[in-house]
């Protein structure tokens, strides 16, 4: 029972706070000449906007009077769409908000003073982690081409082995050769196993 009014809390006042960021008039929704906002689109857009969606839990909390958590609005949110509707969603919010970020990081690094230097870098640095995070096409540290390199550590071995056998034949066939008394023919070893 506690939790269906706390569903039906979380639904009135995401529903209240979309119409509103939307700018979507409540009593053309009550008369039916307007569509409610979509909650998803609502929590996207405050994704997009630089918000978490801790800070998104936190203001609902307040507004509500009772805790909820990021699991609980996401349950929520899982409840009404499609879970991979919601992450997809959510992804592609955080990777538009990766540009927010990017300005939010140039902002502060411009206005530090000599006396807030250190709390501005932790700042920005923790923008740039997250814009990385949010959108390693862009941001990400990794922009060159990736090498992929395989190794067959038995052929390699194998390899090896042959060449050791063939300098110990030859060396073998010249230290009999300089024993006998006759002249040493060194041949040059097999070129095939390099």
């Amino acid at each position: 029972m506690a939790g269906r009014l706390l569903h039906r809390q979380l639904l009135e006042r995401l529903q209240a706070d979309a119409n509103t960021y939307f700018e979507v008039d409540a009593v053309d929704v009550a008369i039916g000449t307007d569509q409610p906002a979509d909650l998803l689109h609502y929590v996207c857009a405050r994704v997009t906007s630089g918000a978490s969606l801790k800070a998104l839990s936190l203001e609902l909390s307040t507004s509500i009077g009772r805790p909820i958590s990021y699991e609980r609005l996401m349950r929520f949110l899982y409840d009404r769409y499609a879970v991979e509707s919601v992450d997809s969603a959510i992804d592609a919010a955080r990777v538009r908000a990766s540009h927010v970020l990017a300005d939010e990081s140039l902002e502060i690094a411009d206005a530090a003073t000599p006396e807030t230097a250190q709390v501005a870098r932790v700042k920005v640095n923790q923008r740039n982690w997250l814009a990385e995070r949010y959108n390693r096409k862009q941001y990400g540290q990794d922009k060159g081409s990736t090498v992929n390199v395989q190794l067959n550590v038995s052929t390699l071995h194998l390899e090896a082995l042959q060449r050791i056998e063939a300098s110990t034949v030859l060396q073998a066939d010249s230290t009999k050769a300089l024993s006998d008394g006759t002249p040493a023919q060194i041949a040059a070893p097999d070129q095939s196993v390099m």
